[in-house]
């Protein structure tokens, strides 16, 4: 699977680091996640067609996803280090879509999305407070839409698109400690510099719980925006929603 080939060989390379039990100057963690998006936007299908407007919650989700991913990992020596992160989703739902502002009576959509970035970071802020990091690197997007719909007395109208690529990535990220146990973060990205087809942007703010040096708990929300410009299909989605993870460090 795609998704998996790209996903992998940024996850395994920081793990691998960790196993060889490098310098204690090295900080590794590993951080699997739950993400809980539900997904608005609109599209055109076919792109010159009428704009259908989407709004998918993630119980509709849930009740048909079909694969999930999700995990970061990251390695750090002093203040550079290098970090991935995977977020993979497919499902199959029959939402509820407005098509030139009058709802349809009969429509199904098939989504299967992936975000693999892969980055390197450097340190620019540092106190006992907090710290805050600029980041650049790539991210690999695997977006797959299959949409059918129809209307009373009008012939249903079906269009399939895929649409996959490396993109240029910039980034920042900052943290605020709070207390011997609670830590507040937040993290923007965007990819997709210059033309191109296809264009993504997340952000992510949450707060965690360090239980000790080693683990903690984080909750918070995540958004992810991509906006595709194909030869069938133009949309532009917004997934949004609560993510729940555990981090190791080590």
């Amino acid at each position: 699977m795609k998704f998996l080939r790209a996903a992998l060989p940024a996850l395994s390379v920081v793990l691998a680091a960790g196993a060889a039990q490098a310098a204690d100057d090295w900080e590794f963690s590993v951080s699997p996640f739950v993400w809980g998006p539900g997904i608005v936007g609109d599209g055109q299908v076919p792109p010159d067609g009428p704009s259908a407007d989407i709004d998918i919650t993630f119980k509709d989700i849930l009740s048909h996803i079909t694969g999930a991913f999700m995990g970061t990992a990251e390695a750090r020596y002093g203040r550079f280090g290098v970090l991935g992160d995977a977020a993979f989703v497919k499902f199959t739902v029959k939402p509820d879509v407005e098509l030139g502002g009058t709802p349809v009576i009969n429509s199904k959509v098939a989504v299967s999305t992936n975000a693999t970035t892969i980055a390197g970071f450097g340190r620019v802020y540092e106190s006992d407070r907090g710290s805050i990091d600029l980041l650049a690197g790539a991210r690999y997007s695997d977006f797959k839409l299959k949409a059918g719909i129809s209307q009373p007395g009008q012939p249903g109208k079906t269009s399939e698109n895929e649409i996959n690529n490396w993109q240029p990535m910039i980034g920042i990220r900052g943290d605020v400690r709070s207390g011997e146990h609670w830590t507040l973060a937040a993290y923007g990205d965007y990819a997709g510099l210059g033309d191109g087809n296809l264009k993504t942007w997340q952000a992510q703010a949450t707060a965690s719980y360090g239980f000790n040096e080693h683990s903690s708990l984080y909750g918070g929300v995540r958004v992810y925006n991509l906006e595709v410009r194909g030869r069938k299909v133009d949309s532009n989605l917004t997934m949004a929603g609560p993510i729940f993870g555990y981090r190791y460090t080590f």
